[in-house]
């Protein structure tokens, strides 16, 4: 348990997670979305939705929100 908790935390860092936003999935929010709807044997996420948060994350860590023309999705 603690050796996971070690690993957690080296990879919180690695993403530039603060302490504050510990309890956060970041990245893996997906996988456990796709693993929680397996198990509930639900529709999976669309698979947009991952680039969709790179995306508005990459927006807010640069301080670049543009106007809402910007934020069209092209499928």
């Amino acid at each position: 348990m603690t050796a996971i908790a070690h690993k957690t935390n080296h990879e919180r860092r690695e993403q530039g997670l603060s302490d504050k936003h510990y309890h956060t999935l970041s990245s893996d929010q997906f996988e456990y979305l796709e693993d929680l709807a397996r198990e509930a044997g639900l529709k999976q996420p669309p698979l947009f939705m991952p680039q969709l948060l790179r995306i508005v994350l990459l927006r807010c860590k640069t301080g670049y929100i543009g106007s809402s023309q910007n934020l069209k999705l092209h499928m």
